[in-house]
Order: structure tokens, then sequence, then C-alpha cells
């Protein structure tokens, strides 16, 4: 199962959706995503979008099959677009999809995610829970040495994350003791590698995750034909081998594997 976060930075375009497919992905989790109805081809998946009432964009589900059931967040409509996936081909067993966006007119942002989390926790159930989107703010912890910093106040909302909703962060579960790779170039600093973009996990899912990987320009998602780089974000891959599966895995793209961030 090919899990991918992505902040479309206010839109949504073909060729974002175009580029994504190329990855063969299984759930998309989309943040400031356009209706998909302006992008995506009719009758490829089932989609669950919530648009923000004082926005054109929102976030968004597609799961390329089964059953999107969508699980209403108080207090975040569209910010946080939440469903219940059930009959997925690459995982038979229901499980939860959140795609999260933190808002900056609720004051700060890390305080905000702690109420998004306040919000998710009663509402993850008992089967396993794939959460990921853009947290702005740090959405894994950076060891000395590295640049930037991990706040304590940001280390807090991640040690509530595995306590409270017993979701593992990807990246660093697949590669660890690595400094953490760039998912913004923030317009006035895009060299610095923030990394506010994140995918976690329910720990029954950590053993069977094989590679997460950071897609970077010049990959097809994220930059158009014409050279044109579509959003400030780069997207998050997470790959697993799920036991159960009913299919035959699909084929995957040359060097899909084993990498920290990956451009074509």
């Amino acid at each position: 199962m090919r899990i991918i976060t992505y902040n479309l930075r206010q839109r949504g375009k073909r060729e974002q959706w175009l580029g994504l497919q190329s990855e063969s992905p299984d759930v998309l989790l989309l943040q400031e995503s356009s209706d998909p109805a302006t992008y995506a081809p009719p009758g490829q998946g089932s989609w669950c979008w919530r648009q923000v009432s004082t926005a054109r964009f929102g976030s968004a589900l597609w799961s390329r099959s089964g059953t999107l059931e969508p699980i209403p967040v108080p207090g975040f409509e569209g910010w946080i677009v939440m469903a219940r996936v059930e009959g997925h081909e690459s995982h038979p067993a229901p499980f939860i999809a959140a795609s999260l966006h933190a808002p900056g007119h609720l004051g700060s942002y890390i305080r905000t995610v702690g109420r998004m989390l306040d919000a998710l926790g009663p509402l993850c159930g008992d089967c396993p829970v794939v959460m990921g989107g853009d947290f702005n703010m740090a959405a894994g912890r950076r060891d000395q040495g590295e640049p930037l910093v991990t706040t304590p106040a940001e280390r807090r909302v991640l040690d509530r994350i595995e306590s409270e909703l017993g979701l593992i962060g990807c990246w660093q579960a697949a590669n660890p003791g690595r400094q953490l790779p760039q998912t913004l170039r923030w317009v006035v600093n895009p060299e610095t590698a923030y990394h506010c973009d994140g995918l976690f996990v329910s720990r029954s899912w950590i053993d069977e995750l094989r590679a997460c990987v950071v897609l970077s320009p010049p990959h097809p998602a994220v930059t158009s034909p014409a050279g044109r780089v579509m959003s400030d974000h780069n997207p998050m891959l997470a790959d697993f081998r799920v036991r159960g599966a009913s299919r035959t895995p699909r084929s995957r793209r040359p060097g899909s594997a084993g990498q920290g961030t990956r451009t074509a």
C-alpha cells in the first residue's frame, strides 16, 4: 500500500494529479486542494473533500478502491477531512484516514495542532489510523547538529501523537538517524529544510513499512512539463507491505525504495 500526503498550494492541477499517479498511490491525503472535480478525471477511485468556509480550497482524501465513509471533525471543517476506508484492495480490513492542514488564523500553529489532536482522539476508534498533512510545525524530531531545532513545544505535540493517538512518524521510522529532509520551500527562505509535512500511522503498520521518501523537484508531481514548480511543498510517500492484500502489487518506479528524498 502506497500513501502520499501533499499540500497542493491552494489549487489542484491536472499535472499534479498525473505526477502523483505516476507513483501508483493507493491513498492520497491532500491539503489546499480545490474541488477534485476540477483536476482529477471522473470515475477513478473515491473522493472525500471539504472546502474551508473562508477559502476556495480545503482538505481531501482519495482512495483508489473501496469506500470512504466521512467522519465529521467539528470545529475543523475543511482543515481536517477524515473517513473510514473499507474494502480497499490493498488493505481489506477497515482503517481510518485523516488529511490535516493546521490553519494560521486560530493562533499558534503548535496550539492549533494540539486542539486538532483533542478533536481527533475520540474519533480514531479501534482500527488502524493513517494521518498525514501539513502541520505547519516540525513533523519530526531533529537531532543535535541540524541547522534547525525541534522546540520543546513541538516535541510535546509529537509525543502526544505517539502516546495518545498511538501513531508513529513514517519518515523517521524508515530513515533512522538521518536529518529531516525539506518538505516546504518557504518563498522567503526556499533553501532551509523546513519539514512541516508528515505521515503518521498506527504502530501495527510500522513493521510493514518498507520505505518513506520525499518527492522533490523535478519530480512530475511537483514540477510541470514546462519546468515550473507547482507547489511550495514536496509530497511525502510511504510504502507498506500489507498483510492480507488481495491483489498483485503494481510495478514500482525505479529507485522508489530506501531513499530519504527523490526527484524523478
